[in-house]
């Protein structure tokens, strides 16, 4: 790990005090946060809820990679269990969800590629959907109902994973034109300035 200013390169990601990172990942927890609440469809078998977050969360990590994801994932959508009035599982949806995110950026590694959708990210929100499914069904197994319960949510959340995988990699292509592509002050905010550029980021766009 090395450290530069005030910002340090883990997992070749800057991790950053800087205010364009933490608005980023206000923005980006925020969006999380509205796609959890606008529209969600109570489990009564296990208490949960389906919604429309991964979207958010798996933006985030394809867009900006694995810190960034992991605040997103775990903020954004922990908030949307408080405002939901699901206070029980918020803990469990801050780790879940932060791991789903940040598997996503770390597979996909998005600081190379600015424009093209790869291989990458569908192995990322694949990996990181399983993640999020895994510790779920832990958490359910544990704390929440037991091994019906825990059966029960697994359908749901892979319904929910497969909605929100399909949102994300429709948008990214576009997002990452627009955002990254054309923002280097972005760029140099969670990318290391070393980064070498990739020879899709040189050709045009059509």
């Amino acid at each position: 790990m090395s450290q530069k200013g005030k910002s340090r390169i883990l997992l070749g990601y800057k991790i950053s005090g800087n205010p364009l990172f933490v608005s980023i990942c206000a923005i980006f927890a925020t969006l999380t946060t509205i796609f959890t609440t606008v529209l969600f469809i109570p489990i009564p078998a296990t208490g949960g809820y389906f919604n429309f977050g991964d979207a958010g969360v798996m933006i985030a990590g394809l867009l900006f990679g694995p810190w960034v994801g992991l605040f997103v994932g775990g903020i954004g959508s922990m908030l949307g269990d408080v405002i939901l009035g699901y206070l029980p599982f918020a803990p469990l949806t801050l780790l879940a969800k932060g791991l789903e995110g940040f598997v996503v950026g770390l597979v996909a590694d998005p600081k190379n590629r600015l424009r093209r959708l790869e291989w990458r990210d569908f192995i990322g929100v694949g990996i990181g959907g399983a993640a999020m499914v895994l510790i779920y069904f832990i958490g359910e197994l544990l704390f929440f109902g037991g091994v019906g319960a825990a059966l029960d949510e697994i359908p749901a959340n892979l319904i929910q994973i497969g909605g929100g995988a399909t949102i994300a990699l429709l948008a990214i292509t576009s997002i990452r034109k627009g955002l990254l592509a054309s923002s280097p002050l972005i760029r140099t905010t969670l990318f290391p300035t070393n980064t070498p550029p990739s020879r899709e980021n040189n050709l045009a766009v059509s």
